[in-house]
């Protein structure tokens, strides 16, 4: 993705998420959607973004995953943004702050606030 090779980047996380859903890794699967919503954004494929940060979010939940569910907002957020849904924006960023502020990650925080 860092590269630009988006379709290349999307076959990527897609494989990568396969993988880790067939060896029932499900804090793999959570980044792996996480990131390929970050690729779907590039894109500007907002939808499929949204779907995959979503389920990112809840995967991330349901490992305990405090700082992988304050990326995952964030990454909702922007999404959310993109969508011209500012109100649940605003409410995804504001919840991806106070995780961030419960794992003390300070950069994650100002991503958010910014």
């Amino acid at each position: 993705r860092e590269l630009r090779r988006f379709d290349d980047a999307l076959h990527a996380h897609e494989t990568g998420r396969t993988l880790f859903q067939q060896t029932g890794d499900t804090h793999g699967q959570a980044m792996a959607w996480n990131s390929l919503g970050n690729t779907l954004q590039e894109l500007r494929r907002f939808d499929e973004a949204l779907h995959a940060h979503e389920t990112g979010r809840t995967l991330f939940q349901q490992t305990g995953d405090t700082h992988g569910q304050a990326s995952a907002w964030n990454s909702l957020g922007i999404t959310l943004r993109e969508l011209r849904r500012f109100d649940d924006a605003l409410h995804a960023h504001e919840t991806g702050r106070t995780l961030f502020q419960q794992t003390g990650d300070t950069h994650g925080q100002a991503m958010a606030w910014n």
